[in-house]
């Protein structure tokens, strides 16, 4: 009977474990073994970052209108541990109507800034919605920079298994840092075969 009780005890507090981690939206990557040929590139400054900390996923988005018409699409995310507290992410938003796969996004050019020739709108309602890309780059807890839409820059994604996760592409921006800060920092990077899962998402 005592085994019994510490069995259920011990499934009772593993479940409370993982229902709390679960609640966590921090970036907090887990050690990931890197297949042959992955590998991101990061350049900042005179440094040269190449992650093997990741947490990389594609998960569903969903938008509705008033009238009950609804726009759905995919968000991918890369997120590293680049070296101690520094952490880059590069978010990817893919609308179903611009074409892709629901476990991965379109390869194509995700622009930065308001010189994007490439721009595909879709329309729902009163709203209008674009693919688009968003990049922070976290120094520290309290200093931050991110993407700048009124600046160029742009993400290539060259290719894209859905199948197998995996995806291939380059990177370049100029990103703000957060107030009360104000400078700038130019990012550039490149990734090769990085793997990413599917997140199950609730609308």
């Amino acid at each position: 009977m005592k085994r019994k009780v510490a069995f259920l005890t011990f499934v009772t507090i593993g479940l409370f474990t993982i229902a709390i981690s679960c609640k966590d939206d921090n970036v907090h990557p887990d050690p990931l073994e890197l297949t042959d040929g992955m590998s991101l590139t990061v350049s900042i400054k005179n440094s040269i970052y190449s992650p093997v900390l990741f947490d990389n996923y594609v998960e569903a988005i969903k938008r509705d209108s008033l009238n009950g018409s609804f726009l759905e699409g995919r968000r991918l995310v890369i997120n590293a541990a680049l070296n101690g507290n520094e952490k880059l992410q590069l978010v990817l938003t893919n609308w179903e109507a611009n074409g892709g796969h629901a476990d991965g996004i379109f390869p194509k050019g995700y622009i930065f800034g308001p010189t994007d020739t490439t721009k595909v709108s879709v329309i729902l309602g009163d709203s209008t919605y674009t693919d688009k890309p968003f990049l922070m780059y976290k120094l520290s807890d309290d200093y931050i920079y991110q993407s700048d839409t009124s600046l160029v820059g742009s993400v290539f994604i060259t290719y894209c298994n859905p199948l197998k996760k995996y995806i291939n592409g380059i990177f370049t921006t100029t990103c703000v840092a957060r107030p009360p800060n104000s400078d700038t920092l130019y990012i550039q990077g490149s990734f090769t075969n990085l793997k990413y899962y599917k997140k199950n998402t609730i609308y």
